[in-house]
C-alpha cells in the first residue's frame, strides 16, 4: 500500500441513490455516505450533487482527496467499460453516453475503474465478501433495475459489448409491458 495515498473510494451510482465509501485497498471500509441520485434531473445535476456530497464527506471524515490511490465506480447498465460510460439505461432517461470515468477522474484526480453495477458487485463479493475466494458465483441485482454478474473459474464474464450476465433484458413475456427504452416483456419491464 502506498503510504502517501492510502485510500480508495467506492462509488455506487444508482437510479434512486448514490453511495460513496472510503476504504483501504485491502477492502477495509472506513466510512460511507448515501445521497439521493435525483437521476431524473440529468447527469450534470448528479455530478454537482456528487461533488457537494464528496466535499461534505471529506470534511466530515477529515480525509484529503489527494490521498486517494484510485476509485471504483459501479454504474447502471448497459455500460461500456472500454468507454467508461453509461450507454442508454432504461431507468435513467437522458443518461445516454455519459462519460462517467472521464468526468470523475478530472474531479477526483486519480484513476477510476468502472463496470456495470452487477459485475462490480460480483467482483466485490468474490474478492471481499462472504464468498471471498469463490471461483464460481452468480450475483443478481434487484433494485431500480434488474441485472446479474457472473464469475466462472475466478474470472468475471464480461461478455460481448460488456453485457455478460445482463438478465434485465431477457424476454419473459412477448406481450408484456414496454420499458421506456421500447423493450417489450423483458425482466426489467
Amino acid at each position: 500500500m502506498n503510504k502517501d495515498k492510502p485510500y480508495i473510494l467506492g462509488i455506487d451510482l444508482g437510479g434512486t441513490k448514490t453511495s460513496i465509501a472510503l476504504g483501504h485497498p485491502d477492502g477495509t471500509l472506513i466510512h460511507r455516505h448515501r445521497f439521493p441520485s435525483d437521476a431524473a434531473r440529468g447527469p450534470e445535476n448528479w455530478f454537482n450533487l456528487f461533488e457537494s456530497a464528496l466535499k461534505t464527506f471529506s470534511e466530515t471524515h477529515k480525509f484529503d482527496l489527494n490521498t486517494l490511490t484510485a476509485a471504483g465506480l459501479s454504474s447502471p447498465g448497459p455500460y461500456s467499460v472500454a468507454k467508461g460510460q453509461i450507454l442508454t439505461t432504461p431507468n435513467m432517461p437522458g443518461w445516454n453516453n455519459v462519460p462517467l470515468v472521464k468526468n470523475l477522474e478530472a474531479m477526483l484526480g486519480c484513476a477510476v475503474y468502472s463496470n456495470n453495477d452487477a459485475n462490480a458487485c460480483a467482483q466485490a463479493e468474490a474478492y471481499f465478501g462472504e464468498h471471498k475466494g469463490c471461483r464460481d458465483l452468480v450475483y443478481l441485482t434487484a433494485s431500480t433495475g434488474m441485472g446479474g454478474g457472473i464469475i466462472t473459474n475466478g474470472v468475471l464474464v464480461q461478455g460481448t459489448a460488456d453485457q455478460g450476465g445482463e438478465i434485465g433484458f431477457i424476454k419473459l413475456d412477448p406481450d408484456g409491458p414496454i420499458t421506456e427504452s421500447g423493450q417489450q416483456g423483458t425482466f426489467e419491464a
